[in-house]
Formats: structure tokens, C-alpha cells, sequence
């Protein structure tokens, strides 16, 4: 496997830094907004940003598309619809610590993908090391899932959002390798997830709808959007030479943010347990990510 360029594996760490930033605004939008709601202006303010800082030529977007379609689709429904919608689902229904979740089991899926339909491989040392830092990830959380009250549901949904995050790595991954640029996969997820949300606006109450007035609302959107479509866009660029399994141990340290922000911001605990098991999770991270 060829070592990644250090400034690839940076942009990697600050997207996911800053995607533990969203994570808190995200949780506290979500009791905000109707998940597919939340989701769908997401993607539309998602979009904008994407076509702010990509600039994309819209004369060859319909040709770009052509080259891999089901690339494409799959990164904007796996990326943007069905990871979002179950993520916003369960962050209204527990802690900020168990929806981090999530990020901790995200590199599993993304590795066996990334095996299957990438044929990256780890050695076995940094598997090792991978598995120690999802270890470290998941007791980050145990004091809160053992003492809140948690429906298997949420859980389930949880699960499904780490499979399908993990999936649309790998297919961002192979975008940029059928010769897509970052800022085109970021314009695509995003975009096409836009779209493949508008129908499902049918099934919701349009009593919903009114809140999007309230300036609060907006504002977080807004902030989550803009900060979540760059840290998706950098993002896009570390995967230049940053394989998905790599990264996706790289993504670890997102829950760790968000706890730690949630701590502060939310109120939520912060355990001996948790502070041990960061540890874990960052020297885990560091070994996988240094080779």
C-alpha cells in the first residue's frame, strides 16, 4: 500500500474534527425538524455550498454523470439520503455520546467495502491497531448506553447509518479514482441526495414545514450545512491518496470531538472510562494512519 501524503491525512483529521462540531448542532436541529425535513434542506443548502466552493461547469454536469452513474447514485443515496435521515432519526431519541456510535463503527463497514470493491487491503498490524481504536470508540460510549434509557430501534438505525456512511466512502473513494475531483463527488452527493430527498417530502406533515421559519432553525441548518459540506469537500481531497479504510480509522476521532463538545455544550457526562478509552481510540488512530 503506498504511504499517504501528510497534508492528504490532515485534511482527512480536520474533517472529521469538524464534523464532530456538527454532530452537537445536528443533535440539537434534529428536536428541531422532521429527520427527512432536516435532511432534504440539508442536501439543498449542502448543494450550494458544493457549488460555491467547487464551481462546477453545470454544461457538463449531464456528460460527468454518464461516467459512472451508479457511482454516483449510490454516493448521493447512501451518503445523503438513508445515512442522514436514520442519523437524524436517532439523534432525537438519544445522547450526542450513543449517536456517536455511528462514527466508531463506520470504519468497519468502510474497510470490508473498500476490500470488496476496492481490493485495498490493511496489513495486519494496522488491522490490529483498527480494531483497537473501535474498541476505544465504543467504551467511549458504554456509560451512556448503559445508564440512559435506549430503544432498539435508535440502535438499529444507528447501525444501518454506519453501513451506509461507510459504503458511500468507498464509492467517494472510487469516484475520485474514475477521475472525478473531490469538489465533483462532494457537488454529487450532495446534489443528487437533494433530489432523492424532494419525493420523499410527501410523506410528512406539512404542518412541518412552518418551523423552517424560526431563525434559530435556520441558523443551525445553515451552520451545520456550510461546515459539513467543507469538511466533506477536504474531505474528498485527503482520499486522493488516503485509502478508504485508512480514513475511516481517521474518523474515529469525530465522536471523540462531539463528546467532548457535548460535555461542555450539552451537559452530557464524561466518564474515567471515557477519558481512558480516547486514549485508546487516538493511539489507535495514529498507528493505523501512520503505516
Amino acid at each position: 500500500m503506498d504511504n499517504p501524503n501528510p497534508k492528504d491525512l490532515l485534511l482527512i483529521l480536520l474533517a472529521a474534527v469538524l464534523w464532530g462540531v456538527c454532530y452537537v448542532t445536528a443533535k440539537v436541529a434534529s428536536s428541531l425538524l422532521h429527520p427527512i425535513l432536516f435532511t432534504s434542506v440539508l442536501a439543498l443548502i449542502c448543494t450550494g455550498w458544493a457549488l460555491f466552493f467547487g464551481r462546477p461547469k453545470l454544461a457538463e454536469i449531464p456528460r460527468e454523470f454518464r461516467r459512472a452513474p451508479w457511482t454516483l447514485l449510490g454516493l448521493g443515496f447512501f451518503g445523503m439520503v438513508l445515512g442522514n435521515i436514520l442519523l437524524y432519526y436517532a439523534l432525537n431519541r438519544v445522547g450526542v455520546g450513543i449517536g456517536s456510535v455511528l462514527a466508531k463503527l463506520e470504519p468497519i463497514f468502510t474497510v470490508i467495502f473498500a476490500a470488496v470493491l476496492l481490493g485495498e487491503r490493511l496489513t495486519r498490524v494496522q488491522l490490529g491497531y483498527l480494531l483497537l481504536a473501535v474498541s476505544g470508540a465504543l467504551a467511549i460510549s458504554s456509560s451512556s448506553i448503559t445508564s440512559g434509557e435506549v430503544t432498539v430501534l435508535p440502535l438499529v438505525a444507528l447501525l444501518i447509518t454506519a453501513a451506509s456512511w461507510g459504503m458511500s466512502t468507498v464509492l467517494g473513494k472510487s469516484a475520485i479514482v474514475q477521475g472525478f475531483s473531490p469538489d465533483q463527488a462532494s457537488f454529487y452527493r450532495f446534489g443528487l441526495g437533494a433530489v432523492m430527498t424532494l419525493p420523499l417530502l410527501l410523506l410528512i406533515d406539512t404542518s412541518e414545514y412552518t418551523k423552517l421559519a424560526d431563525p434559530r432553525t435556520l441558523i443551525l441548518v445553515t451552520f451545520t450545512g456550510g461546515v459539513g459540506c467543507y469538511a466533506f469537500i477536504i474531505f474528498y481531497r485527503g482520499l486522493r491518496t488516503v485509502p478508504a479504510g485508512v480514513a475511516g480509522a481517521i474518523e474515529l476521532i469525530t465522536p471523540l470531538v462531539a463528546a467532548v463538545i457535548g460535555a461542555l455544550v450539552l451537559g452530557e457526562s464524561w466518564s474515567p472510562l471515557q477519558l481512558a478509552a480516547s486514549a485508546v481510540l487516538l493511539y489507535g488512530v495514529y498507528r493505523v494512519s501512520s503505516g
